[in-house]
């Protein structure tokens, strides 16, 4: 059976590493969206387990736009006597000059079958960026958290976080120095243990999939030390309250902290990875002293080969990331641009 998991436009990467709790799953690379194949069971493990993936959907077709769309396959997926409604969303890359409303009632006329709006058996779900993703949505929204109930203007989707761990392989001890509402390292405890983000939701009807709340989480993860530091105690308290949600706060020890203590709290080259996202350099707040602070303690704590991955939110702060390790004389190992809605997040990494 052939299988669609949504994702941030740049995350495509994270799902792939995810699928690997799948035998041999013959991927096909899109712009935000990774399509695979996969038996009933392995997609069970998969729904429970992802962490970067916004939907799943029932593979229908991948085209160029919406004139692509294989409805022979989506009325074959629709039985005549069920009900369906159609959702569109448009990601970067889209040249559509409708807005997605206007595009799922287009697509929803040319379904020969029966529209309930308000509980409709099955649900034709749309991307719309680059390429058109199309397929039956199988569970709804995973971007969702149920724990990110204390947040602030800089906190992040589940999903987004998800997808910066994914940028390098993780082990030992990680360390996020600004941890703000802790959205990185929840889901580095929930990348280490076998709680799944939907744990809530088990009971929840799946298109295709009975039964989920039998399935069972894999994770390959080496994490065996999680850190979140801030230097607010408003923040610490956030994401101590959010962890506990989410019931993984025995994972990670949560410390008011702020960065330039890190060399009094960590002995030298004790710490694996360093992943966060700082507070940004905007237009206005052109504050710098924090990034200055975080290239001159990361080569203390971290282990040689340890990696610092740093998420950028503004043009400004990737600005300055760059600018401040290369005088830090710190080699960029990678960069990656990835989007949350249209908005691009520079998340740059590197190896020490």
């Amino acid at each position: 059976m052939k299988w669609i998991s949504l994702c941030h436009v740049g995350g495509e990467q994270a799902v792939v590493k995810e699928l690997q709790c799948i035998k041999n799953p013959s991927t096909e690379i899109f712009s935000g969206s990774v399509a695979f194949t996969a038996t009933p069971e392995e997609i069970k493990t998969f729904l429970i387990s992802t962490q970067a993936s916004t939907r799943l959907l029932r593979y229908v077709s991948v085209s160029k736009d919406i004139t692509g769309i294989n409805f022979d396959e989506l009325h074959a997926q629709i039985d005549s006597q069920e009900t369906f409604c159609v959702r569109a969303d448009m990601v970067v890359g889209s040249f559509e000059e409708l807005g997605s409303q206007e595009i799922a009632s287009e697509i929803g006329e040319q379904i020969k079958r029966t529209v309930s709006l308000s509980q409709p058996d099955k649900t034709v779900f749309c991307q719309i960026g680059s390429e058109v993703a199309c397929g039956i949505d199988v569970f709804g929204d995973l971007s969702k958290r149920y724990y990110r109930v204390f947040t602030n203007s800089r906190s992040m989707k589940g999903t987004l976080a998800a997808t910066i761990l994914h940028t390098v392989p993780l082990q030992g001890v990680l360390l996020d120095p600004f941890g703000n509402t802790g959205e990185i390292a929840i889901e580095a405890a929930l990348l280490s243990s076998d709680i799944s983000p939907i744990k809530y939701q088990l009971h929840q009807p799946c298109v295709g999939i009975p039964h989920l709340e039998e399935a069972t989480k894999t994770t390959g993860s080496q994490i065996e030390q999680i850190r979140c530091f801030d230097g607010s105690l408003a923040h610490i308290r956030s994401a101590e309250k959010n962890a506990k949600l989410a019931g993984v706060q025995e994972h990670i020890s949560f410390s008011k902290t702020p960065i330039d203590w890190l060399d009094v709290k960590f002995s030298e080259g004790v710490v694996d990875a360093i992943v966060t996202v700082p507070p940004p350099v905007t237009n206005r707040n052109t504050e710098e002293n924090h990034l200055q602070e975080l290239f001159h303690q990361a080569p203390f704590v971290l282990k040689k080969g340890g990696f610092l991955v740093v998420g950028c939110s503004t043009p400004q702060t990737s600005a300055a990331v760059l600018r401040i390790s290369h005088e830090q004389g710190l080699r960029v190992g990678g960069e990656v641009v990835v989007y949350s809605g249209k908005a691009a997040h520079h998340i740059i990494y590197y190896e020490l």
